[in-house]
């Protein structure tokens, strides 16, 4: 995977603003990716996220969108225990 970090900066931003039901379905389905995982999260960033889907839109060829796939999977992971993990934890207390 290249490292970009303009663009991992621009898509962890992106993935900062996504609601939180996406948050789980993302976070979920791109750790797994099981069967129709990739193609159901990828729609759902067409659907409702245009600038993440514009990045994707922007790449050369599918190495760049696997690059890309991998980074929002990261910041996903990385939002989800940032937004769950914390009340996760309290709850078990």
């Amino acid at each position: 995977m290249k490292n970009n970090s303009k663009q991992d900066l621009a898509i962890r931003d992106i993935v900062r603003k996504i609601e939180d039901d996406d948050v789980r379905f993302l976070h979920m389905r791109l750790s797994q990716r099981i069967g129709g995982d990739l193609a159901e999260s990828l729609i759902l960033i067409q659907d409702n996220y245009p600038e993440l889907d514009n990045l994707l839109a922007d790449t050369p060829n599918a190495e760049a969108v696997y690059d890309i796939v991998d980074i929002v999977q990261k910041s996903v992971q990385d939002e989800w225990r940032r937004r769950f993990a914390p009340a996760k934890m309290m709850t078990q207390n």
